[in-house]
C-alpha cells in the first residue's frame, strides 16, 4: 500500500470523526 494514500484516508477518517463528534 502506498503510504501517502494511507495517511490521506486515516486524516479524512479522523476528520469525519471530529466532526461527528461536534454534533
Amino acid at each position: 500500500m502506498d503510504m501517502r494514500m494511507k495517511t490521506e484516508l486515516f486524516e479524512r477518517q479522523s476528520e469525519l470523526l471530529y466532526l461527528k463528534a461536534m454534533t
